[in-house]
């Protein structure tokens, strides 16, 4: 890679349990809550999520601010339609890192629902962030997505977040990619062999000049999978290429 470009690849664990949990408040009808805890070295992060009975879910970024996060199914957003892993991983540790994010142009690749970037915007001075994901443009595009991008706008509404936008970006499809920012992020996006070069190259694209790249992936085990999959070290080799 061009030394312009810095790329750093997070391989990332998180942990949940969900302890019983009562509330004798009155406006918040609180059945549990669970933690979700970063293992970054020596240090934790936990990121709290609350269940509530209101629509969508409620997580508790930096100690004390509230994130409304709307998912929808599986037929409306494929693989994205639900928050992964390396999502949680990632909001949790945007919280412990705001100063690298600070009047800067955000840009999620592979958004899915968009945890990773709204944590971004409810937490740090962005100066904007750009949830993308694939969408159907017609009725021929059966095996796109059809709801991620109405479930991070929706999102985007419900926490009254004006410096946020969200659009389609297909990492296969230059004509769809974006003017470049300062910094990239992507959470779980490293999966079918086949996206890993488009993948690489859209990142490449939209990094400015001196941007920055902040990936993570769950670790995971494939060695039983049926088909072949990616590893992270994919994704750190295409980058390479890129260069």
């Amino acid at each position: 890679m061009p030394p312009q470009m810095t790329a750093l690849l997070l391989l990332c664990t998180t942990t949940a349990y969900q302890p019983p949990h009562k509330s004798h408040a009155r406006t918040v009808a609180l059945r549990a809550q669970r933690t979700y805890t970063l293992t970054d070295g020596k240090d934790k992060t936990d990121l709290l999520e609350v269940t509530t009975k209101a629509e969508g879910r409620t997580f508790v970024l930096d100690g004390s601010k509230m994130l409304t996060l709307y998912e929808c199914s599986f037929f409306e957003g494929k693989l994205g339609y639900q928050v992964w892993p390396a999502a949680l991983a990632g909001a949790a540790w945007a919280c412990q890192n705001k100063a690298l994010f600070e009047g800067k142009r955000v840009l999620e690749l592979g958004s899915g629902v968009g945890l990773f970037g709204c944590a971004v915007a409810a937490v740090t001075d962005a100066a904007h962030v750009t949830l993308t994901d694939l969408d159907a443009v017609n009725d021929r595009d059966f095996d796109a997505p059809s709801g991620l991008l109405d479930a991070q706008r929706r999102t985007c509404i419900a926490n009254g977040f004006d410096q946020v936008d969200s659009k389609r970006v297909d990492w296969a499809d230059s004509e769809s990619w974006l003017e470049p920012v300062d910094v990239v992020v992507c959470a779980d996006c490293v999966y079918a062999p086949e996206a890993i070069e488009p993948l690489a190259n859209c990142i490449a694209h939209h990094l400015a000049e001196d941007g920055v790249l902040y990936a993570f992936s769950a670790e995971r085990d494939w060695s039983d999978a049926k088909y072949a999959r990616a590893a992270p070290s994919d994704l750190e080799d295409a980058l390479r290429a890129v260069g």
